[in-house]
């Protein structure tokens, strides 16, 4: 897991394209709130194809966000209802450690998981870079210095 000394501010769309250049696979697991929803509208202006995960309420907007693929995590096991891998996953879902550690194996060899809640509580291996956020308000999110 990468570590680094502290946060810094960046544009949020300036990492929603991260990883892989040209990388068109998104996974947002937790789209239905604020900060997932705007992370939706983000990685679909880079030009990715997205997966969110949401509630059933929150299904048609992820739609209107143009997510590609709506996942209902209380109709389906969300692993199993992905369709991976992906070159980006972002957690933004209170998870535990087992399901994180599923999450970020739905992460394709050398992408990138991104977390804001819980970190896999094994390395996903892989080359697959584990990076930590927090997320402060719609419009900013903190990351490591990488």
């Amino acid at each position: 897991m990468t570590t680094a000394p502290g946060p810094r501010r960046v544009r949020a769309d300036d990492r929603l394209s991260y990883g892989r250049v040209g990388a068109p696979r998104r996974r947002i697991n937790g789209a239905g709130g604020a900060v997932g929803g705007f992370a939706v509208q983000l990685a679909h202006r880079a030009g990715a194809e997205v997966t969110a995960t949401a509630g059933a309420r929150s299904a048609q907007r992820m739609r209107s966000f143009d997510a590609a693929h709506v996942i209902d995590y209380a109709a389906t096991p969300v692993v199993q209802a992905a369709k991976g891998p992906f070159d980006v996953v972002l957690n933004l879902a209170p998870t535990t450690p087992e399901h994180t550690d599923a999450l970020a194996a739905l992460t394709a060899d050398g992408g990138v998981f991104v977390t804001a809640t819980t970190a896999p509580a094994t390395e996903p291996g892989r080359e697959v870079r584990v990076v930590r956020m927090a997320a402060r308000s719609a419009t900013s999110l903190s990351w490591p210095t990488c």
